[in-house]
């Protein structure tokens, strides 16, 4: 298996990383995990064909994780001409589908066809707790805690007996991401230091940076809760992703690795590597 990542930011304004997407190939099949903003950008840069992708999974309803779509699909259907694909999510996503398609099809059209034609995307809504196969994968959904008002999905992959496995946005929940992630090949998480949310939010206006500091408390995983969950469920390797512009590589992995002593990346836009 290959895994590239095309956008490893937090939220939609990080320099220099795009929204959270990630390229997952094995077994002569392609997906993308999650599509946020400037997801086709890198696509691009990498010289990869929007067509060469059969799914994608999305772990939740935030802008920074599916606002590419749109643009996703309007490249896919003009000049490819590379319909349909699935599109998977938790509850809610059809409806949100609907709309970037929709909003996608109003600008194209599929070659040979009228500019502007509905475009027909099948979507399947995964619930938690759910297995299923997706080509060549066995793909195996459970629920987070991140946000209100929505469902976020922590999911395994496996395939050609290795399992790669993505947290989405979550904050600490050990017991839904240790045994989900036993033994994987890969564990890809999500991560925030204290330290990190002070540089970023040091020139903002107290209110905002308080606002901020306290919605990455709430709603994420610190970056030593991390590294233990990394440790208790035995993975091979560790890659730390969904980065705020307050980050440092050195002081995440120094954090990291006081519990886990395994090998440990730090994501960038353009990373890829063979497991």
């Amino acid at each position: 298996m290959r895994i590239q990542f095309l956008g490893t930011g937090a939220g939609t304004d990080t320099p220099h990383r795009a929204g959270s997407s990630i390229l997952l190939s094995g077994a002569g099949e392609t997906f993308l995990l999650d599509c946020g903003p400037r997801a086709f950008d890198r696509l691009v840069m990498a010289g990869i064909s929007p067509a060469s992708i059969s799914r994608i999974f999305l772990s939740h309803l935030h802008p920074d994780h599916v606002l590419g779509l749109a643009t996703f699909v309007q490249a896919m259907t003009f000049p490819h001409g590379h319909l349909p694909l699935e599109i998977h999510g938790p509850p809610g996503t059809l409806a949100y589908a609907r709309q970037a398609v929709g909003a996608a099809a109003m600008v194209t059209g599929m070659p040979g066809r009228g500019w502007g034609e509905p475009l027909d995307i099948p979507v399947v809504e995964i619930a938690p707790g759910d297995v299923r196969e997706a080509g060549p994968f066995t793909v195996r959904t459970e629920r987070v805690p991140h946000a209100p008002n929505l469902v976020c999905e922590a999911r395994r992959f496996e395939a050609e007996g290795k399992a790669v496995v993505y947290s989405g946005d979550t904050t600490e929940a050990a017991e839904v991401m240790v045994p989900l992630a036993e033994g994987a090949a890969v564990l890809i998480h999500e991560c925030y230091s204290l330290p990190g949310l002070a540089r970023w939010t040091a020139g903002f206006e107290e209110r905002r940076a308080a606002a901020i500091r306290a919605a990455f408390e709430r709603t994420h995983a610190e970056v030593a809760y991390v590294g233990r969950v990394a440790k208790e469920a035995g993975v091979k390797l560790l890659v730390l992703t969904h980065l705020n512009p307050g980050e440092r590589a050195e002081e995440l992995l120094d954090t990291v690795k006081a519990a886990y002593g395994g090998p440990v990346l730090i994501a960038g836009d353009g990373l890829s590597f063979a497991v």
